[in-house]
């Protein structure tokens, strides 16, 4: 190994670091772009360095060839890397204009592998300072030209692009970005004439030395590609410039779920001036330990939501993402937490008042639908039988025109109260709508005659005087057996004409 050999194989390992360290965050398309670019380049040192070694010509034209696939094929690669930059992949959308882009570099690199002499020399001879071999290029066949023709045709328009990028752009950190690129690039391939076409028309004493662009790319890409990560806060920020502004609580954990940041409000939902270092996990309860371990072994999602309730009894909504640090690649969450107390109650009391009704505190008419629902199929499985009670309430009208909804209100919720007082523990009262309940009961020692009765004197003895004194409130009770009906639509439409015909008698009667 001479010393060209070994700028070119350290050159190749840095290539190999680079594509390590960037392929942890291979997510990013314009990442998994560069890679393939880092890949090319490494490949031209790797083969370059056999090249300076070569025992003999034949050799050293098998490498220059072989290394086509780097000085070669990162051509059409670079461009597109520019292209996702600069947003243009949506040209590439279906299969024949990718066809078109790829296939011309591809059949050019192809080319450039088989020839007998290749687009960089005519002829190899010795270099005079005994180093590898020199370059000689006459220009008279076709094959320098197609190079050149590679280049302009794909990095000459991807250069424009940029440019054409970063004259519309708004953002100066966008400017910067595609300024440095194309800084970047115009030096490179600068160089890479000079030391490869340039020199070896004057002299044969170095062999060219086309590593030097290489690590020129290799510097400039690692450096503007850092800044394209700053630029997306791709973990670049110190994060308490960016937790701290959340109203939510924002936690970055390692693999064992131990504490490593936490913002403000993170430390006011776990109680702690001082959560570094302590277990995330262990502030849960159990069920919630359980679902971090699962996410944390699944190693499949890099993300996942889940409800989770801490030690102190406060439940949250955690939204939890798997990532890597720049630097050793180390396993780290970043969890963000939401207080859902408020939450919780506003559901609490949506469901309320989806199922029960405000004024009186008892099932409404949709909860009263899913207990006969229950009832019914507690009925099919053990032949339980059950009855519902019909009652509307008769004096209710006069109370309520003439004292005052105020006055109705309060009669309906004496109402409640009272048949709440009256009926079994096993049964349910429900208001259905207006003045109307209905009372669930299961069928025992208390026969459904009896229970009615029971109600009709206890709405008889609730006392008015505070809402409508001197009157006396009275009901009307029809009622049915499932067993008798044999469905809760039959139940329900003879308990129904049942009242209202007792409603009617009584009418008839006064």
């Amino acid at each position: 190994m001479n010393i060209l050999s070994f700028f070119a194989v350290t050159t190749a390992i840095l290539y190999v670091v680079v594509l390590v360290k960037r392929a942890a965050n291979c997510h990013d398309q314009l990442i998994r772009v560069s890679l393939a670019v880092f890949a090319c380049l490494g490949w031209w040192a790797f083969c370059d360095a056999f090249f300076y070694v070569a025992p003999t010509v034949e050799q050293a034209w098998l490498w220059m060839r072989l290394g086509a696939l780097g000085w070669s094929g990162f051509i059409p690669v670079t461009a597109y890397f520019f292209m996702v930059m600069c947003g243009d992949t949506e040209y590439l959308n279906n299969w024949f204009r990718r066809a078109l882009y790829w296939i011309p570099g591809i059949t050019v690199t192809f080319l450039f592998m088989i020839t007998d002499s290749t687009v960089l020399a005519d002829e190899l001879v010795p270099s005079k300072s005994g180093l590898g071999w020199a370059y000689r290029q006459s220009f008279d066949s076709f094959w320098p030209y197609l190079l050149f023709l590679e280049l302009g045709s794909y990095l000459g328009v991807a250069l424009i692009r940029l440019y054409l990028w970063q004259r519309h752009a708004k953002q100066d950190d966008i400017k910067k970005l595609s300024t440095g690129f194309i800084i970047l690039d115009v030096a490179s391939i600068a160089v890479g004439i000079l030391v490869i076409f340039v020199i070896p028309q004057f002299s044969t004493y170095f062999p060219p030395m086309s590593f030097i662009a290489t690590l020129i790319f290799l510097w400039g890409y690692w450096n503007e590609l850092r800044n394209h990560d700053l630029m997306h806060i791709e973990l670049a920020l110190d994060p308490g410039s960016i937790f701290e502004s959340s109203m939510d609580a924002m936690l970055i954990t390692d693999f064992e779920w131990n504490i490593l940041y936490a913002n403000d409000e993170a430390k006011r939902i776990l109680g702690t001036d001082e959560p570094k270092g302590k277990s995330f996990s262990e502030s849960l309860l159990q069920e919630g330990r359980v679902l971090l371990q699962e996410f944390a072994y699944s190693g499949k999602d890099h993300s996942s939501g889940m409800d989770l309730i801490l030690s102190n009894h406060i439940p949250l909504l955690c939204s939890v993402n798997r990532t890597m640090t720049r630097k050793r690649g180390h396993q780290v969450f970043i969890i963000s937490l939401h207080d859902a107390s408020s939450l919780k109650a506003a559901q609490k009391k949506l469901d309320y008042l989806a199922h029960y009704d405000e004024l009186t505190g008892l099932p409404n008419r949709r909860k009263l639908g899913e207990l006969l629902d229950k009832w019914e199929e507690q009925y099919i499985k053990t032949g339980g039988d059950f009855s519902i009670l019909f009652l509307d309430l008769n004096r209710f009208k006069l109370i309520n025109d003439y004292y005052g909804h105020a006055a109705g209100d309060l009669a309906l919720k004496a109402t409640a109260e009272a048949l709440n007082s009256c009926i079994p523990k096993e049964d349910m009262v429900t208001r259905l709508a207006g003045d109307e309940f209905i009372v669930l009961h299961a069928t025992g020692l208390l026969s459904t005659e009896e229970l009615a009765e029971m109600i009709r004197k206890a709405v008889q003895n609730i006392d008015c005087s505070s809402f409508a004194p001197g009157n006396r409130m009275e009901t009307s009770v029809g009622y049915c057996r499932y067993s008798e009906a044999g469905s809760v639509r039959e139940l329900f439409k003879l308990a129904d004409e049942r009242m209202y015909a007792i409603k009617n008698k009584r009418h008839a009667a006064v």
